[in-house]
């Protein structure tokens, strides 16, 4: 659905086969209810981080459900900016995994007495298919 305004679907579900047809619009009704719960997550991650939406200044998201237009719509609209979708998801998970050991091992330090950072602070919060880059830093 990410290319074509409607595509065929086959369900098999306990023996019980079903085929037919959807738009993308159908398809859009049926999981906005689903992007609005991601973005109420968007939210709750962004005051967890004690940053604003103008704090960001790149939203990265990779994924299979990024790649639906709607999902990529609303992102943009709820974060006022084109999100970047062609990068490379290994690079980014990775990038995501450093930064949320580079949390852990912080409060560790901290906890120790250590102030020293492991990596740059570039990516803020991170988040389950999504990044995003704080501003100044």
């Amino acid at each position: 659905m990410s290319d074509n305004e409607e595509t065929e679907i086959s369900i098999d579900y306990a023996g019980n086969n079903w085929r037919g047809k959807i738009n993308r619009t159908e398809f859009e009704n049926l999981v906005q209810a689903l992007v609005k719960t991601t973005l109420k997550a968007c939210r709750r991650a962004l005051r967890d981080a004690s940053v604003t939406k103008a704090d960001i200044a790149e939203v990265v998201m990779v994924g299979g459900s990024t790649r639906v237009p709607l999902v990529q719509q609303m992102v943009a609209d709820f974060f006022q900016r084109k999100p970047m979708c062609d990068m490379d998801p290994e690079q980014v998970v990775a990038i995501g995994a450093a930064q949320q050991a580079e949390v852990l091992a912080t409060r560790l330090f901290r906890f120790r007495g250590l102030r020293n950072s492991l990596l740059s602070k570039m990516v803020k919060p991170p988040c389950r298919y999504m990044w995003c880059r704080v501003r100044g830093n």
